[in-house]
């Protein structure tokens, strides 16, 4: 029995699918390591001198709330009816 037809075999059914995968899981590491950097770096937005990302504990309606106000334009107000509102003095504190 020759071991050509072994090897032959062995290649084809085994070391060539094994390589495959090893380059696929390679290639898909690569692409999400940078997908996951660009959405990393547009998320970073409000580091500009424009933007906001204030976050603390406030009481609202007597229970203690976490609140993550984030935004591109620090200045923008936002909508408010009533300028004694309560969400309108959040708004103030904020900016």
């Amino acid at each position: 029995m020759s071991i050509m037809p072994i090897l032959r075999f062995s290649a084809r059914y085994i070391l060539l699918p094994l390589l495959l995968v090893v380059i696929g899981a390679a290639l898909a590491t690569y692409l999400l390591l940078e997908v996951g950097r660009d959405v990393n770096a547009n998320m970073e937005w409000y580091g500009s001198p424009n933007g906001i990302l204030e976050e603390d504990f406030v009481e609202l309606g007597g229970h203690p709330q976490y609140v993550r106000i984030s935004g591109g334009m620090a200045a923008n107000q936002g909508y408010s009816h009533n300028q004694n509102n309560e969400s309108q003095h959040a708004l103030n504190y904020y900016s």
